[in-house]
């Protein structure tokens, strides 16, 4: 009985997904998450791969952006997890522009345009980013150089993720250094 409901709910999330992808209105962030979270299905994974991640991708910053716009992190860190969950590579320039995106503190902002301040480091982006760079760093044939980068970035967003890591209650906040968006989020505690 529990093997019948599984492969019901299968066949269920496949259709939807293929509902999801034939839509204009697909984004490159939440497709990824599909393709992160679910099994291969060819006929759909190279629509992702063909139309709608080539579609958000942003050359200019080596990332890609919502459909409103915008050089956004989260975007960009779930599409490589995307890109890796099926075996799909990823140039280096753009590890090297997340590299690069870091900030001296060890955060990342949920936006790489985003002013050069402390208050618009993200526990969010910073966490995810990292997740990303660790994925990265072990599915990929990288040289020493870039993957002692990586290690470096990875130990530096773990180093402030500590020291801003949620106190009573346990729910991060995720912009800690903001004197406004002191927001807890649930959504955090997974990470």
């Amino acid at each position: 009985e529990l093997s019948r409901r599984t492969e019901i709910i299968k066949t269920t999330l496949a259709n939807q997904l293929v509902d999801y992808v034939s839509r204009r209105t697909a984004d490159a962030w939440g497709a990824s998450q599909i393709l992160v979270s679910t099994a291969p299905n060819p006929a759909v994974d190279q629509r992702i791969f063909d139309t709608i991640i080539p579609s958000a991708y942003d050359g200019a910053c080596l990332c890609w952006g919502p459909v409103d716009g915008g050089q956004h992190a989260a975007e960009t860190a779930w599409t490589i997890m995307a890109h890796l969950s099926r075996g799909r590579t990823i140039s280096p320039e753009i590890i090297g522009h997340l590299l690069d995106a870091q900030r001296s503190g060890g955060a990342w902002p949920l936006y790489f345009d985003a002013l050069p301040e402390s208050a618009s480091s993200s526990t969010y982006a910073t966490s995810l980013l990292a997740l990303t760079l660790y994925d990265y760093g072990h599915a990929a044939k990288i040289d020493s150089q870039l993957k002692s980068r990586i290690d470096f970035a990875i130990a530096q967003a773990g180093a402030w993720l500590f020291a801003h890591r949620p106190g009573k209650g346990g729910r991060w906040i995720d912009y800690p250094e903001s004197n406004v968006r002191q927001i807890a989020s649930r959504g955090l505690s997974a990470f």
